[in-house]
C-alpha cells in the first residue's frame, strides 16, 4: 500500500465509523470512534483540511450530541458527513495522487503562512512514483525559499542568479560563511551546506528538467528523491529560523 492509499484508508475508516455512529447502524463503541479520529487528526498533511466538527468531537458521546443537532433524519447526517469528508478526499487526490508540481507562488504562500512543513510533506509523499519530479520540486523550494529572505532583507538579486550565488548572499546577510566561525563543527555544518546547495545544482542542470534527455542519462531512483527532499527542507528550515533569530 503506497501513501496515498495508506491515508485514504485512514479518511474511509474515519468516515464509516461516523455514519455508523450518526445512523446508530450496528453497536458503535464511542472509543473506537475516538482511536480511529485520533489517527485521522495525526496524520501532518491533512491538518490543515481536516474540518472542524471533527477537531471539536474528540469524544463519541460528543459527537453523537452534535450529529443529532445536524440534521433530525439518517440521510441528513449522511449527507453532511459525506460532503464533509468528500473535501478531504479531493485534497488527497489532488495533493498526492497528481505529478509532483509546486509554483514558486505555491511555496512563497507557505512560506508567508508558515506551513513549509505541509509543502515539505507533499512533494515527500510523492516520491513513490516521480523521483526527478521530488528533486525538481524539493530544488524550487530551497531557490524561492533564499529569494524569501534575501526579499525580507530588501537585498537585490537578479533573475539569473544561480543557486549557489544565492545562497552566498544569504550567507554573507545572515553569517552564515565558515570561515566566520571559529568553532570546527560549526564549520564543518555550514561547509555541508553549501556543498549541499551546489550539488542542488548541478543535479538539475546534469540530469533532468533543465535539458532534454537521452536515454542513456541517470534516472533517480526513490531514494535520491528522499535525499533530495529531506536535504531541502532541512536547510530551509535552518535558514528560515536563522533568519527569524537575526530579527530579535
Amino acid at each position: 500500500m503506497d501513501e496515498s492509499e495508506r491515508i485514504k484508508k485512514v479518511v474511509k475508516d474515519f468516515e464509516d465509523i461516523s455514519i455508523n455512529l450518526a445512523t446508530q447502524f450496528g453497536t458503535v463503541d464511542y472509543e473506537e470512534y475516538e482511536s480511529i479520529r485520533s489517527n485521522l487528526i495525526n496524520e501532518p498533511i491533512l491538518r490543515s483540511v481536516i474540518p472542524d466538527w471533527i477537531m471539536k468531537n474528540r469524544y463519541g458521546s460528543q459527537f453523537w450530541e452534535f450529529i443529532k443537532k445536524i440534521s433530525p433524519n439518517y440521510a441528513g447526517r449522511r449527507k453532511y458527513i459525506y460532503e464533509s469528508i468528500g473535501e478531504i478526499f479531493n485534497f488527497i487526490e489532488w495533493w498526492l495522487d497528481g505529478p509532483v508540481s509546486i509554483s514558486v507562488r505555491e511555496v512563497s504562500g507557505s512560506l508567508e503562512n508558515k506551513n513549509i512543513e505541509n509543502l515539505w510533506r507533499k512533494i515527500q509523499s510523492r516520491g513513490t512514483n516521480d523521483s526527478e519530479g521530488v528533486i525538481t520540486a524539493s530544488r524550487t523550494m530551497l531557490e524561492t525559499t533564499l529569494k524569501y529572505i534575501l526579499d525580507k532583507l530588501n537585498e537585490p538579486y537578479a533573475n539569473e542568479n544561480t543557486l549557489p550565488q544565492l545562497y552566498k548572499k544569504v550567507w554573507a546577510k545572515l553569517n552564515l560563511s565558515p570561515w566566520n566561525h571559529n568553532e570546527h563543527i560549526f564549520k564543518e555544518i555550514l561547509s555541508g551546506i553549501t556543498s549541499v546547495v551546489n550539488g542542488f545544482s548541478a543535479l538539475r542542470n546534469e540530469y533532468w528538467d533543465a535539458h532534454g534527455k537521452g536515454k542513456y542519462n541517470a534516472h533517480p531512483d526513490k531514494r535520491h528523491a528522499d535525499l533530495a527532499s529531506n536535504l531541502s527542507w532541512a536547510i530551509c528550515v535552518f535558514l528560515l529560523e536563522t533568519f527569524d533569530a537575526s530579527l530579535k
